[in-house]
């Protein structure tokens, strides 16, 4: 069975050699691409994700092939990715005739398609004669939404029958069935293309893939036996039997070597430099795997990977990491709630000054969404009682008096700085005004544990012990761990 991707790859390779050069007349016999070439091109380049190609493809087909069908609708498709939904909408209205693609596009790009999605992908499969490679792609796309992938392993045996090239068949569906969790239908659908290709490395490094992910490590590594015996100099195969031999033993020797010798390789990414780390921690190499987290700090300043990985390893340079995460943390892709979860992930581990680092850049970018009880908790649960009172001033003084998490972080901090008689002023004013405001408590998208203990045991019970606790004792120094809602209840 011929491999399709094999001349894709050949057309793709000479279409980018002459990209920008192809009125040159030394040129003009490379620079010639039919319809179909270009088409081909053109998937290859949306299955490596590269825009840049896809654009050119299309720029040179709209010249040469204005009227082709084909390559109207991958633009269309374009315009999805692109999120112009007005654009699809106006493109497929207009269109004289409809496409298997482009029906596909249609259903993809209807609101309601929950209600008829299994009638039209049913009748799409039925009308259908054959389906070419980015069609069957386009397809299993569609029907593997959570609402139709049921009925699309139903109908694996009618997609067969439709397909002209099988392989790209069962890798569409090996991934949907990875996307929906299935994994052991995952696993069955990679196992039959090995069956189809036995000496297609790809194969069974996918098989592989999916039963590490899917906890299978040992099978994972006897699939390994087979890409490996293949190439044995194959990176990916070398660094997912280093991940299955790390989740069997995280102080695996095998796998520090193996991971050791891809270490320069172009695959080598962070998720695969922390497990690298561990081990080398693990086998008493602490030092050099810090060594080598710093050094791809360094290129890196912004990977969240590589500065948890040091922020755990070699917390009492939290300020110099910090120092790499400022210089990149406003163009930093990471949502609101992933700032907040970050910072959070640290504080439930007790790394309190990680987390308040974590959280207080977050404030300063914006991205914390009315979660300050967080950050002045994690601040306090660091020890750095002073700069709790600056965090209360920067963000309103007195006017977040209504915060019971805010306001507790503060009086505990006067405690702890010595200011016993501040703090019980402002524990007696916030509960006299208790009454008359409205208390938010945990009124963010995440809680800490001391709103939980406000939940629990309640703001006015609290606050009244910790009042209580400051006027009765007439020694100077005072149990605060006694009293403190941070650490007590």
């Amino acid at each position: 069975m011929e491999n399709p991707h094999d001349s894709r790859r050949a057309l793709y390779e000479r279409f980018y050699a002459i990209v920008g050069r192809a009125d040159n007349p030394q040129d003009a016999d490379d620079a010639y691409f039919d319809e179909d070439d270009i088409i081909e091109i053109y998937d290859y380049a949306n299955d490596m994700n590269d825009d840049f190609i896809k654009l050119e493809a299309l720029f040179y087909g709209a010249r040469m092939f204005p009227a082709s069908e084909a390559l109207r609708t991958r633009r269309d498709y374009l315009y999805y990715y692109l999120g112009n939904d007005g654009a699809v909408r106006l493109l497929l209205e207009r269109r004289k005739s409809q496409t298997t693609l482009s029906r596909l596009l249609a259903l993809r790009a209807r609101t309601d398609r929950k209600r008829s999605a299994v009638d039209e992908l049913d009748a799409i499969l039925r009308e259908s004669e054959a389906f070419d490679d980015e069609e069957i792609i386009q397809f299993v796309t569609e029907a593997a939404a959570p609402e139709t992938v049921g009925w699309l392993f139903d109908n694996i045996d009618r997609l067969k029958e439709k397909c002209s090239y099988l392989p790209t068949l069962y890798y569409e569906l090996a991934g949907a069935a990875e996307d929906n969790g299935d994994y052991p239908r995952a696993i069955a659908m990679a196992e039959e293309l090995t069956m189809l290709e036995p000496f297609n490395i790809e194969y069974w490094e996918l098989l592989a893939d999916v039963q590490r992910i899917s906890g299978d490590f040992k099978g994972c590594l006897a699939t390994l036996d087979y890409s490996l015996a293949i190439d044995p100099k194959s990176v990916k195969s070398r660094i997912l039997k280093a991940t299955a031999l790390f989740n069997l033993d995280s102080t695996s020797p095998e796998a520090l070597d193996l991971l050791m010798g891809v270490a320069d390789s172009d695959s080598f990414d962070s998720v695969c430099m922390q497990t690298l780390a561990i081990l080398l921690t693990n086998n008493r190499r602490q030092d050099e795997a810090v060594e080598m987290l710093e050094k791809r700090l360094k290129n890196d300043p912004g990977d969240t990977i590589i500065l948890d990985c040091l922020f755990v390893l070699n917390e009492p340079r939290l300020e110099s990491y910090m120092e790499s995460l400022r210089s990149v943390s406003a163009d930093l892709d990471l949502a609101t709630g992933a700032w907040l979860e970050w910072g959070m992930r640290h504080m439930a581990a007790a790394r309190y000054a990680v987390a308040a680092e974590l959280l207080l850049e977050g404030h300063r970018l914006g991205k914390l969404d009315g979660s300050e009880a967080c950050v002045a908790e994690a601040i306090y649960l660091s020890g750095r009682f002073d700069r709790v009172l600056s965090f209360r001033q920067s963000i309103g003084g007195d006017s977040v008096a209504h915060s019971p998490e805010i306001t507790a972080a503060t009086v505990m901090s006067l405690v702890r700085l010595g200011h016993r008689e501040e703090a019980a002023a402002l524990a007696s004013s916030f509960l006299a005004a208790l009454p008359r405001i409205s208390v938010e408590v945990g009124s963010g998208t995440t809680i800490g544990q001391v709103t939980r203990r406000f939940f629990a045991v309640g703001v006015r019970d609290i606050f009244s012990n910790i009042l209580r606790a400051l006027t009765s004792q007439t020694t100077d120094t005072i149990p605060a761990d006694d009293f403190d809602p941070f650490l007590t209840y």
